[in-house]
């Protein structure tokens, strides 16, 4: 990227896109009278596609994971294809932002619309023709006679019309994308990770499990005893059908009598008060575990929340290329998002 871009990437990179299109109705009046030069109203575009698409990119950082990091290794291929995929998305908003800076430099270094296009057709040549061929929106020979049709044209609005057709088909491509990375590479992501957390924590999680199926015998064994006490004489009975051996053998007297009896709750109590502390063993055993999986929850929802909040970003200016493309002079009128959308991306700062 030129030092031009540069500077401008940082001049704005710091301002909120909700706030620049709020702000910006209240002063476009001022600052762009309706003129009948076309690129006075280029400025505002480019601005506030920096402003939105130059935000900071969707990614999983290793650095940003706390217990998942050391399950993260160069073997982790489904992570490697949504690390791509991300990327994939960024260098689409980038390729974006740069299409929208090199549209103002066109507007600004020449005066003379007819040269406005050449320059206009030379940049989409040189630097989206191969993207644009390799992400197969349309074929070599489909992108000759679209740059033809744009090169035809005596008005740049005219021009940028005649690209607005790649422009739609992009914003498609963004989209199927995204779904992909949510139908799919996050699945991937999310089921590996699901592998080598279980590999790690299957014996403690079977130690666990087996404390609290006790915890279940133990209650029952309770509540069959206190119900027998109060003369119901064939709980003990009905309990012990479906009773785990050791607790079969241990209240072996299905008619006990009170001697008995009393020595089996006392049992039964004994065992409830060592399955509490093993309980509490098991839960600081297990502390990790449970950190590990509200992470990968957490940032399983963020990714999630992020995708939409990225798919409705570009949509947005594919839209607003669009209405500028078919000469909207009122530039608070191309970056608009729906109440819905406008909350999500608040939500999101």
């Amino acid at each position: 990227m030129s030092d031009k871009f540069a500077t401008m990437r940082s001049r704005f990179a710091f301002v909120c896109f909700l706030l620049a299109i709020t702000s910006y109705g209240c002063t476009t009046n001022k600052q762009n009278k309706t003129s009948d030069r076309e690129h006075e109203n280029i400025a505002p575009f480019a601005e506030n596609t920096l402003e939105m698409l130059g935000l900071e990119k969707v990614q999983v950082r290793d650095n940003e994971l706390i217990y998942l990091r050391p399950y993260v290794d160069e073997k982790f291929l489904a992570l490697d294809e949504l690390q791509t995929n991300l990327a994939l998305l960024g260098a689409i908003r980038d390729s974006a932002v740069d299409y929208s800076i090199e549209l103002l430099s066109i507007t600004e270094q020449y005066d003379n619309e007819i040269a406005q296009v050449a320059a206009y057709v030379a940049n989409l040549e040189n630097n989206l023709a191969d993207a644009i061929i390799s992400s197969g929106i349309v074929t070599g020979e489909e992108w000759q006679a679209i740059k033809q049709r744009i090169a035809a044209q005596t008005r740049l609005l005219g021009a940028l019309r005649e690209f607005q057709l790649i422009v739609n088909a992009s914003g498609e491509y963004y989209e199927d994308l995204i779904e992909k990375i949510k139908a799919q590479n996050l699945q991937a992501v999310k089921e590996e990770f699901d592998r080598r957390i279980q590999r790690d924590f299957n014996a403690p999680l079977e130690y666990f499990t087996q404390i609290y199926q006790t915890r279940n015998a133990i209650y029952r064994a309770i509540a069959a005893l206190e119900k027998y006490r109060t003369g119901d004489s064939a709980s003990l009975v009905e309990y012990r059908k479906t009773a785990p051996p050791f607790f079969k053998r241990a209240l072996s007297d299905s008619h006990p009598n009170d001697k008995t009896l009393q020595q089996y709750l006392d049992y039964v109590n004994r065992q409830l008060q060592s399955n509490n502390e093993q309980i509490t063993a098991g839960q600081l055993d297990l502390k990790d575990y449970l950190n590990i999986r509200a992470e990968l929850e957490r940032k399983e929802k963020e990714i999630y929340q992020i995708m939409s909040l990225v798919r409705i970003q570009y949509l947005t200016w594919v839209r607003a290329h669009n209405a500028l493309a078919e000469g909207v002079k009122d530039p608070s009128k191309w970056f608009q998002m729906g109440k819905a959308a406008a909350k999500l991306a608040l939500s999101l700062m």
